[in-house]
């Protein structure tokens, strides 16, 4: 991991502005490993640990089992706010994690950001975006087929120009299945 900068608040805003990618194998906070990396992206747009975890695990990042990974995931984002990153990340009252834009820095304007007004690469909906995609199918009737469910979420989504991640519709169905419709 690396050593964090001064500067790495306001590099964050920016990259949730707009997004910049991996530059000479590093991305915005001078992460160089893949892991390292991949979950600060996700963070952007927030999840769970275990969210981050199983993505890590499916996409080739991770060989170790779940819990294993969960726990790399944890003392990632310790580091993230800890460290000599000292980042602002919270956890909501369903377990998603995500970089605490509504933190004001010392420099930072009155304005408070909010992440949909950003272009997001490789967006895994939240629970949040399955209860809106809900209510607005809610005339649909008793039963909502997930596929359904799923389009909606996919309109919504791409109407505020959020790019959602290639395997996004396996996680959210698992997401549906086996967390939210709990």
């Amino acid at each position: 991991m690396s050593r964090g900068h001064p500067d790495d608040f306001r590099k964050t805003i920016e990259e949730l502005k707009k997004p910049s990618g991996i530059k000479n194998g590093k991305n915005w906070l001078d992460h160089g490993g893949e892991q390292a990396q991949k979950i600060d992206e996700i963070l952007l747009t927030g999840a769970t640990k275990q969210e981050i975890a199983q993505d890590l695990i499916q996409i080739g990042l991770s060989k170790r089992d779940i819990q294993t990974t969960m726990h790399r995931v944890q003392r990632h984002i310790d580091h993230l706010r800890k460290e000599e990153h000292k980042l602002p990340l919270k956890q909501d009252k369903n377990g998603v994690w995500r970089f605490d834009i509504e933190f004001q820095g010392e420099n930072e304007s009155n304005e408070t950001l909010n992440t949909r007004n950003f272009k997001k690469k490789n967006y895994y909906p939240t629970k949040k975006d399955f209860e809106e995609a809900c209510h607005v199918l809610k005339n649909f009737g008793q039963e909502i087929p997930v596929d359904t469910i799923l389009d909606q979420i996919e309109t919504a989504l791409r109407i505020t120009g959020i790019i959602l991640s290639e395997n996004w519709r396996a996680v959210t169905r698992k997401n549906i299945e086996n967390i939210w419709s709990n």
